[in-house]
């Protein structure tokens, strides 16, 4: 079949999807039929075997400049440099060979088609938050498929679902619902598209801790239903009654399965939170290690915690918050005390919203990231401080480690909404910090290789230490790895299989491994 007539069978069935994800098909038609010369023409191009990854990639641009006009940006528009901005570290920002900028399902049906007729490698970007070089980004020899216009919230009659765009941003996601007297859990930083939190490489698929994973579970078990851009570009519904096996893949499971267009989201009554952030000096960190094991027990009998404690050289970064407008928390009074203490926000009264909108990243910075699951001991946090001294020597590159606390609790709501590919047990998680978070980030390029060896070294030195005090896990949370890192394989045999297993099901010619170059792959493991 010609280039033209498969986008248009695709255009005219609305992907096979249903009436309310087929929009502007019409349109869409009609540009295909006006230019269904110049895309046959391409498509014949196409079929020579010799083409190189770049020329493959220019193809696929001058085919979605037909489709979609000025949406398909190339380097000699203006709109090109803000499209290749928008990535959150600068290490992303590259030079794709186009951005196709897509506003409704169907359009993402229909780029996607254009890429994998052509054979060329893409990407897919929703926010850009992802730091890891390629991931939700792609140089000259591929295409990046945009969703920054795929940023509608709409709320069911009955408030209890949320329908969200990959595009959209917490922030703005918490606004709409706050008014609204919702809640859902989602990211704590402002910026972060949803789309990106629910995966590694910038679209899909687990949705890391929000404030409150303990009561809320992770975002992605908070999932109803999502509607997923397959292979062959049909678009679906998938949830624990149409798909159950994808379904539960898709929590967890990097951007192997498909690309996801619309989250329908469980929403929540409790949007209301008290929250304080102190800074403590690290010379007092033997106290402070003590208060960390102290509120991580509390966390076990009480769901309505939420506390993560960023680690630098020289200072201690602590962040409390517990669910309802409440007087001080009587749970956080292990910190009382403790000498050198600066309030860099006072006690407060507030939201998700709020404290979104107030905790940001700087940007225009470089960063790298890093992982490590571990068990909760005072004496090991304490090393972990004075590898971090010994190692983040570099004075261009900041560097720091958060301990996020999560208990049996979290185990316990994945079970309970049908379960995820992390493969997490309610033994092992009880009771610790399992997801350790390592950034570094700085400015200066011909810094990169040293800050992503501090990363290595750093990792290798808390896993060692770690295995050595018999607090270390398998498990890497895949939100927070590094691109040399395989979260895929730590989910362990079983798990591994099973995703193997859904997408070969469900990825027809493993389209999603073989044309996306970067990214947590299967075909990478």
């Amino acid at each position: 079949m010609s280039l033209s007539k498969d986008l248009l069978a695709l255009s005219s069935s609305g992907a096979n999807s249903d009436p309310l994800t087929a929009i502007h098909d019409t349109d869409v038609s009609r540009i295909i039929l006006d230019h269904s010369k110049e895309l046959d023409a391409i498509g014949v191009q196409s079929q020579d075997s010799s083409l190189p990854d770049d020329a493959r990639a220019q193809l696929a641009c001058k085919a979605a400049q037909f489709v979609f006009g000025a949406r398909a940006v190339m380097p000699k528009n203006a709109a090109y440099e803000e499209s290749k901005q928008l990535n959150w570290s600068t290490m992303r920002r590259l030079p794709a060979a186009c951005f196709i900028q897509v506003r409704t399902p169907l359009e993402v049906a229909i780029a996607l088609r254009i890429v994998t007729s052509l054979k060329a490698k893409f990407a897919v970007r929703s926010g850009g938050h992802n730091p890891n070089p390629g991931f939700g980004s792609i140089d000259g020899s591929g295409v990046l498929i945009d969703l920054g216009a795929l940023n509608s919230v709409t709320l069911s009659k009955d408030k209890k679902i949320a329908s969200i765009g990959p595009g959209a941003v917490w922030e703005d996601v918490y606004e709409r619902l706050e008014g609204h007297g919702r809640a859902v859990a989602g990211g704590r930083v402002k910026g972060v598209g949803v789309g990106v939190f629910f995966s590694d490489a910038d679209n899909m698929y687990i949705g890391e801790m929000s404030h409150f994973s303990n009561q809320w579970g992770f975002t992605a078990d908070n999932l109803q239903n999502v509607a997923l851009v397959l292979a062959d570009s049909r678009i679906m519904q998938v949830n624990h009654s149409t798909h159950p096996d994808l379904f539960k893949a898709l929590k967890g499971g990097g951007p192997n399965f498909g690309i996801a267009t619309c989250y329908d989201l469980r929403t929540n009554h409790n949007y209301r939170l008290w929250y304080t952030v102190r800074i403590y000096p690290a010379s007092e960190k033997s106290r402070i290690m003590s208060a960390i094991i102290a509120i991580q027990a509390a966390m076990e009998t009480d769901d309505k915690i939420s506390f993560s404690v960023t680690i630098m050289k020289a200072m201690f970064l602590v962040r409390m918050m517990y669910q309802g407008w409440v007087d001080f928390p009587g749970v956080f009074s292990a910190f009382e005390g403790i000498p050198g203490m600066v309030e860099q926000e006072p006690p407060t009264r507030s939201t998700q919203f709020a404290v979104a909108e107030g905790t940001v990243f700087p940007g225009a910075s470089r960063y790298a990231v890093g992982t490590i699951t571990v068990r909760p001991n005072a004496a090991f946090y304490e090393e972990m401080h004075g590898l971090l001294e010994k190692i983040a020597r570099e004075e261009g590159v900041t560097m720091m480690f958060t301990l996020q606390p999560l208990g049996a609790a979290t185990v316990e709501k994945a079970r309970a909404s049908g379960g995820n590919v992390l493969n997490m047990r309610k033994e092992e998680q009880a009771n610790q910090f399992p997801f350790v978070g390592i950034l570094a980030m700085w400015t200066d390029d011909s810094l990169d290789e040293i800050a992503h060896d501090q990363i290595r070294r750093f990792l290798d030195a808390v896993k060692g230490v770690a295995k050595r005090r018999d607090a270390y896990l398998e498990l890497e949370f895949l939100n927070d790895a590094s691109y040399e890192q395989n979260p895929l394989k730590s989910y362990g045999d079983e798990s591994l299989e099973f995703m193997r297993k859904v997408a070969a099901k469900y990825n027809p010619g493993s389209v999603f491994q073989r044309l996306q170059p970067e990214g947590f792959l299967l075909s990478k493991v």
